[in-house]
């Protein structure tokens, strides 16, 4: 099975894209892709406008979104980019309409060769949210000033809570040893954020300022990581996909273990989470399937000096 070749992407598909309320991981599409220079729309099935035709060129990025039921949505071509795989073994009929050209991690490929995709073996591993301190330097300054003086309402310096976005019966954070809880919901409205809700660099920048995350979003933990936050996955409540841990755990170079409390978190953390480490993302910038000034300019930078928040501080 050999990917096709595919028009540039005008559209980017992401779970609940046709929803008011988002989920944070899936969210940070937009963001991430203005950042780049492709400020394209989100896509869904039976988009309101019909500006999602069946045959329109569609991304995918950031999220667990290849499975059967995702691919099948779009009759069109579609160009993957760091998305990731579900645990549900992928039908070759289905992949030939997509063309691979980073996927977001050793999983996901796994996956692909087992389906037959020629250029599987050699594919750019990584999540795209790994890129945040180099796109984003105000959340870089946040995470500088993590001391700035904190308000009555504030999470600067405290221990949070991150549950997953279905998570039901979630304990009071207090019970599990956290300060506070964030949840994973952001605002949004076909794509256009809501300033009147939470944001997507609203979540990204309480996790910014807090002492340690408890999460078991699985994103909060890739902002985390990426910017030096010590975090633990937390099991509770249930997990979804627990494939998609095992699958960072590999890419970060370490064994996730989902723990209880906070103070299970930051035993694991100071064992084990510590000693994580990104991946040079270089080679998934380069992989994109267009480019303009705003990538040459990040491959540029990426080329010359080192990630700017890639190893976490210890706790």
């Amino acid at each position: 099975l050999t990917s096709k070749p595919s028009g540039s992407p005008s559209r980017v598909h992401f779970w609940r894209a046709d929803r008011r309320i988002g989920n944070f991981g899936d969210a940070l599409n937009l963001p991430i892709l203005k950042a780049l220079g492709l400020p394209i729309g989100p896509a869904w099935p039976g988009q309101v406008d019909d500006s999602c035709a069946s045959d329109t060129p569609v991304l995918f990025a950031l999220g667990s979104i290849l499975d059967p039921i995702n691919l099948a949505h779009y009759n069109g071509p579609i160009s993957v980019w760091g998305s990731g795989w579900r645990g549900v073994e992928l039908p070759a009929s289905l992949l030939e309409k997509a063309t691979f050209h980073a996927v977001r991690g050793p999983h996901t490929q796994a996956a692909l060769t087992r389906a037959g995709v020629a250029n599987a073996a050699g594919l750019p591993l990584g999540d795209p949210a790994f890129l945040m301190p180099w796109l984003f330097p105000e959340l870089r300054r946040i995470r500088a000033t993590q001391s700035a003086a904190r308000g009555p309402h504030s999470t600067h310096g405290k221990r949070l809570l991150m549950p997953h976005f279905l998570a039901q019966n979630v304990p009071q954070p207090r019970q599990v040893g956290c300060d506070a809880r964030l949840n994973p919901h952001v605002a949004q409205r076909y794509g256009r954020w809501d300033p009147t809700a939470p944001s997507v660099d609203r979540v990204s920048s309480r996790i910014l300022k807090a002492r340690f995350l408890l999460t078991s979003a699985m994103h909060g933990a890739i902002v985390a990581q990426a910017f030096g936050v010590p975090w633990a996955m937390w099991r509770s409540c249930g997990l979804d996909c627990p494939a998609k841990w095992t699958e960072l755990g590999q890419f970060l170079g370490i064994s996730i273990e989902g723990v209880e409390n906070a103070e299970q978190g930051l035993d694991w953390w100071q064992s084990v989470g510590r000693l994580a480490r990104v991946p040079n993302m270089t080679p998934v910038v380069a992989a994109l399937p267009v480019r303009n000034q705003a990538i040459d300019n990040l491959l540029s930078e990426m080329t010359k000096e080192a990630p700017p928040a890639r190893h976490p501080t210890h706790s």
